[in-house]
């Protein structure tokens, strides 16, 4: 009799759990298809790109899936009444100060770095050619502090292979700059320097980065920077902080509650605003705007009206406009004597570019991610600049990030 009652119940329970599944995917088909078909018909649809093609459709999908954020936020409020520290399988992981991070078992292993340096060296053999000179700015990340990790959780953690990456740079006299431990050279906190739902460093660490940069610069290649001292002064720049507006990328992936709510962002541009012409985008299809510092490179129209905008990253456009552009090119309008120099970058870079613009005729960025070694060389081939610098972050140092110098050895 209880074996008929159990196996009853599950019928039902399957009955009606199927009968939800076909109500909710009609709902999603009624409310989203049409998004969704429009979307997947602006892909790029080939047979050689088949595979991503699906994942494209599948991350659509997953966009657009019906009640999708209060579905997060509810599995981010279940881990942590479980008493978890991480979520989608250790895809996110949280330390004891509230911070969040990316998890990986294997982050002590990559690519070849003295691969990856001899890439470099060859890239500089080919600047070189054109009377282009060539620096390296690894840029720094954010590392759970060890009295704040929890037993067992894999904290993400690239620097063995950003030591062994600057290591071999050094051995091919590449000019290096280091600024891991910048933040904590001028003084800012980890609360300062990086958010806690996100990756990346906050504005004000990113100027104290510039300063060292711009430093760096002058010492290293000798290129007069006019105004140091002042464009090197906090005090020179206007500081505009929004409250409660910001959720990183960690915090869109995990939830509003997991992430401990959302941030406020401070925006640091300078008094003296000056002339600017911004191109963003890709390099045959961009966006032009102009004016002043604030008017041509900056977007703080957050419009954050509603639970679903803080999910929309508008934050992380704030600067040049775009966070992860494939192609960025700032003018100067009253700098045109001035060098002009290249980022070859990652979105760490986004607001160095727009401070490195007060001093500079043009400073163009290129994610070099998003680049084949042919494009790559075509665009170099066809651009003069007087520097070019690999600017990137040690969770980027692999062969993606590289579209130069391969299958070349090293003696």
């Amino acid at each position: 009799m209880k074996k008929r009652l159990h196996s009853t119940g599950a019928n039902v329970f399957g009955v009606f759990f199927l009968l939800f599944l076909m109500i909710f995917s009609v709902a999603n088909l009624v409310l989203h298809g049409s998004s969704v078909w429009e979307q997947a018909c602006e892909l790029d649809w080939s047979w050689e790109d088949s595979r991503q093609n699906l994942q494209d459709v599948e991350s659509i999908l997953s966009e657009e899936l019906l009640l999708r954020l209060p579905m997060v936020d509810t599995y981010g409020a279940i881990q942590l009444s479980l008493g978890k520290h991480e979520e989608n399988s250790f895809d996110t992981v949280i330390d004891k100060n509230g911070f969040l991070y990316s998890g990986n078992f294997w982050s002590g292993f990559g690519d070849d770095t003295k691969e990856l340096a001899v890439r470099v060296k060859h890239l500089e053999a080919l600047l070189q050619e054109k009377g282009t000179q060539l620096g390296v700015i690894l840029f720094p990340m954010n590392l759970a502090p060890d009295d704040a990790k929890y037993l067992g959780i894999p904290y993400n953690d690239f620097s063995a292979i950003a030591d062994s990456y600057l290591a071999w740079l050094h051995y091919f006299s590449i000019p290096v700059l280091d600024l891991r431990e910048n933040w904590s050279r001028t003084g800012l906190t980890q609360e300062e320097a990086f958010f806690k739902t996100d990756h990346h460093w906050t504005p004000l660490a990113a100027f104290h980065g510039y300063s060292e940069i711009l430093h760096w610069m002058e010492d290293t290649f000798q290129i007069p920077i006019e105004a140091i001292d002042s464009l090197t002064n906090l005090d020179n720049y206007n500081q505009t902080c929004y409250e409660n507006v910001f959720l990183g990328s960690f915090g869109r992936e995990t939830g509003m509650i997991f992430a401990g709510g959302v941030e406020s962002y401070t925006v640091i541009y300078p008094k003296s605003e000056g002339s600017y012409l911004l191109k963003t985008g890709e390099l045959d299809d961009y966006e032009t705007y102009s004016g002043t510092f604030s008017e041509a490179l900056l977007n703080t129209s957050y419009h954050i009206n509603s639970y679903d905008d803080y999910f929309k990253g508008r934050v992380e456009a704030t600067y040049l406009r775009n966070a992860v552009s494939d192609y960025a090119s700032v003018v100067n309008t009253q700098q045109e004597t001035a060098p002009k120099i290249l980022l070859l970058r990652d979105s760490y870079a986004t607001p160095i570019g727009a401070f490195l613009s007060q001093s500079f005729s043009q400073v163009d960025l290129l994610w070099s991610l998003s680049y084949t070694e042919e494009e790559m060389t075509a665009f170099l081939e066809e651009n003069q600049y007087d520097y070019v610098f690999l600017a990137l972050y040690p969770e980027n140092l692999n062969s993606t990030s590289f579209p130069f110098g391969s299958g070349e050895g090293a003696e």
